[in-house]
């Protein structure tokens, strides 16, 4: 492998948006929106984004203990599309990794 394609590999912006996800809280790692399989839900937790991106991710619904589920995967698995608030929203990975949520069982 070229130096030049490893560097493109090693800082490209989802290494890091996942390495972003493995945030701590308490003793477990927070889970976030980019870690949401099609089909599952979860409630929104906690916002980490910060300025205008975290803005926008509360004007589109995302806030604290609203419900959001992942509808579907683009076929790469980047963006993800996610239904918030009765409306259907696709999200970078690296942007849905700033949603912190709390992953909801079968029975809830």
């Amino acid at each position: 492998m070229g130096k030049g394609l490893k560097k493109r590999i090693f800082n490209h912006p989802d290494l890091h948006a996942r390495r972003g996800a493995q945030k701590r809280i308490g003793s477990k790692k927070a889970v976030t929106l980019a870690d949401l399989q099609p089909g599952e839900r979860a409630v929104v937790r906690e916002l980490s984004a910060r300025g205008e991106m975290r803005r926008r991710l509360q004007d589109l619904g995302f806030v604290n203990a609203t419900r959001v589920s992942c509808v579907l995967s683009s076929p790469l698995g980047d963006p993800r599309a996610y239904r918030v608030r009765g409306t259907v929203i696709a999200l970078r990975r690296r942007d849905a990794a700033t949603v912190l949520i709390r992953k909801e069982t079968s029975h809830e």
